[in-house]
């Protein structure tokens, strides 16, 4: 039972952009992608303050991912309005909050619009500093690349990086997730050069300028006898984590590996931070100071929850027990959690499907100690009466907390929707 010492957070709805996922496909996806089907459902949304520059439901803008720094807030996502159904990566920002927005929004990818498809874009903030990653099979097969912007969003690199040091195009990369600390920037990602997946790593120590020329293997599985997949990373000071999810033969659990010294080296061997039974995947990391806090969906009760653990020493220990975040006291389907940290704040986000009639809504939780303590009532974010929301992203900046989703409307999908907490 989670104790509760805060009040509750409140959220200010408002519009953003797009999103759909593809890629891995495992049984958590499938019952995530049965639960929305259901059209009859879908409701009418609340006005739109739009953040892409196309109109409305016109192209299909997938997967938006946000970070914030101070008062700005910077979302991405990849969309279609150059070649139907080949994706390229767009960016916009606001600097107060989340009230105004760039009126055009702008192509990060450098390659000819709408020649090769680029998607799954992951974004970080530190300063004024923006990073921005994505895959992209410009090459035949998937790649990592990356671009910056050191002036809060206004301007870009005029080429874009590739970060995966293998051949161009000579095995898929997938799943990039990045993080920054100062000028530094950590970049991870799936990649199966060595016939089955393995969790890489690269990084930059002057803000994305320079990389690594050969790339780091994370896991530490020998026999590479399991799909390591779906890496996530976070970073404090010259701390870095990163945390992933193995596909049998172990009955997919979760791992964990650090670096104290900026990515230079690694734990000799990862660390399996799920310590019950039931199939545990996608997991989330967060980190602020030397604290470690991991979230992830598992379904040891014959249906999907959402579960926490956390380390308060750099991730050298951890809970001996995880815990429930969803308070939802039916047996319903709670799938892909996001978490952010600010201070000793923790807050996640996820989709739930616990109400009779609809398909799916975002709910919240906090801690406001480290994890120790939970908001005994999780804080749904939605509206009543918006289309089908899938997909939240979260992010933290002091007491501010943004989060972003994707709705769908029968089978159409790609709206981008946007809250807030100040």
């Amino acid at each position: 039972m989670m104790k509760n010492t805060c009040t509750r957070a409140f959220f200010l709805p408002s519009r953003v952009t797009g999103l759909n996922r593809t890629g891995l496909t495992n049984a958590l996806m499938l019952v995530a992608i049965a639960a929305m089907l259901p059209a009859s459902l879908i409701a009418q949304k609340w006005p739109p303050m739009p953040v892409n520059a196309d109109l409305p439901g016109a192209t299909v803008s997938l997967r938006p991912q946000i970070a914030a720094s101070g008062d700005s807030v910077y979302v991405t996502w990849s969309d279609d309005r150059n070649a139907s159904g080949v994706f390229d990566i767009y960016f916009n920002r606001s600097l107060d909050g989340g009230a105004s927005w760039l009126p055009s929004d702008i192509r990060l990818d450098t390659d000819l619009p709408g020649a090769a498809d680029s998607s799954r874009p992951q974004i970080t903030a530190s300063g004024d500093s923006v990073y921005v990653t994505w895959h992209d099979d410009r090459n035949g097969s998937s790649d990592i690349y990356f671009s910056r912007s050191l002036d809060g969003g206004a301007s870009w690199l005029p080429s874009d990086i590739r970060l995966d040091t293998d051949l161009p195009g000579a095995a898929g990369s997938f799943s990039s997730q990045i993080a920054a600390s100062g000028d530094s920037v950590y970049v991870t990602w799936s990649d199966n050069r060595n016939g089955t997946f393995d969790i890489h790593f690269n990084r930059s120590l002057d803000g994305g300028a320079s990389w690594l020329t050969s790339d780091i293997r994370l896991d530490k599985d020998p026999n590479r006898a399991e799909e390591a997949l779906v890496p996530q990373i976070a970073a404090s000071g010259d701390s870095v984590y990163v945390t992933w999810f193995n596909e049998p033969n172990s009955g997919f659990d979760i791992y964990f590996n650090r670096s104290l010294d900026g990515g230079a080296t690694w734990l000799p061997a990862d660390i399996n931070i799920d310590s019950t039974s039931g199939s545990s995947q996608y997991p989330q990391i967060a980190a602020s100071g030397d604290s470690v806090y991991v979230t992830w969906p598992n379904a040891r009760n014959n249906t999907l929850d959402i579960y926490f653990n956390r380390s308060l020493d750099g991730g050298l220990s951890w809970l001996p027990a995880d815990i429930r975040l969803d308070t939802d006291p039916r047996s319903g389907l709670s799938a892909l959690p996001q978490i952010a940290a600010s201070g000793d704040s923790v807050y996640v986000t996820w989709y739930d499907d616990r109400n009779p009639f609809r398909a799916l809504d975002i709910y919240f939780n906090r801690s406001l100690d480290r994890g120790a303590s939970w908001l005994s009532s999780d804080i749904r974010l939605n509206t009543a009466r918006e289309a089908v929301p899938i997909d939240p992203r979260i992010a933290a900046a002091g007491d501010s907390v943004y989060v972003t989703w994707e709705t769908g409307r029968g089978n159409q999908w790609g709206d981008i929707y946007f809250n807030r907490s100040l």
